[in-house]
């Protein structure tokens, strides 16, 4: 198998159902084996889930609770087959030339002048066809600080690169990874439920030696970004216990610290 398509959903099976049979539609332009494995995080029962859990050529595995889109991806690609595996949110409209650009990406990584090249991410588009942010620096205390004084959709993500280049990160809601990184990795660290898994994912993808790519010229649509809606106190919660784990994790105790005092008075 050389391509695995992971599609993580949450109560959101009218969009999956969709990217499912997009995908089918366009998978007989490109020159890969594809597999499509639709993960479920405990959500409801609706009729559109039984098209997600027919045919041969895609999976979908039912998770008994929702445990967050790190754990998610993790069960997708631990059944999966391919050599490359895709993970993408299902409220993606596919441009009708993506998954061409996803098939040239995966010949281009075969070559050993790419060896080194673990992730790839794409542009991601509105619905009204301007781009989104979607790659992003690594977070530091004085960037994350200064990242209140913009507007959400930019505190955390950058519009990335005019050109394919190396970035920091790419976004989580589409992006492509050797399944080498993924074994290296031994996948996403699970204690972040949403938000942040990928920066950290590709913060240790790079520490590996492994390089970090963004290509604005394959896109896809993203309808309802997290940074455009409104947040529930909730999930706000869930958010900054997020970015306090990236910062104990990956950065020096004393700002974790400043970041974790920040955060309470905030709250």
């Amino acid at each position: 198998m050389d391509l695995s398509i992971i599609i993580v959903n949450y109560e959101a099976w009218p969009d999956t159902a969709c990217l499912v049979q997009r995908i089918q539609q366009l998978t007989s332009r490109i020159d890969q084996s594809v597999e499509i494995i639709v993960v479920d995080n405990g959500s409801r029962s609706h009729p559109l889930a039984k098209y997600c859990e027919s045919g041969s050529e895609i999976t979908c595995i039912r998770a008994e609770s929702n445990r967050g889109f790190a754990a998610g991806v993790n069960l997708g690609w631990r059944a999966s087959r391919g050599e490359y595996i895709l993970v993408m949110n299902p409220d993606l409209v596919l441009l009708p030339t993506f998954l061409e650009g996803v098939n040239r990406w995966i010949n281009q990584l075969r070559r050993e002048a790419c060896r080194q090249i673990g992730v790839v991410g794409f542009r991601l588009y509105s619905p009204n066809g301007a781009p989104q942010h979607s790659t992003g620096f690594f977070p530091t205390l004085w960037w994350t600080v200064l990242g209140l004084l913009f507007p959400r959709e930019r505190r955390k993500y950058r519009l990335g690169p005019r050109r394919v280049d190396q970035v920091d990160w790419v976004s989580g809601a589409c992006f492509m990874v050797r399944r080498s990184v993924f074994e290296t990795l031994h996948g996403m660290d699970e204690r972040f439920f949403l938000y942040y898994e990928e920066v950290d994912f590709c913060w240790r993808a790079w520490k590996k030696k492994w390089q970090v790519v963004h290509d604005p010229q394959v896109g896809v649509i993203h309808l309802r970004p997290l940074e455009q809606r409104t947040v529930a106190p909730k999930l706000r919660v869930v958010l900054r216990h997020s970015l306090l784990h990236y910062f104990q994790k990956n950065l020096p105790y004393w700002q974790f610290m400043v970041m974790a005092v920040g955060v309470s008075i905030q709250a």
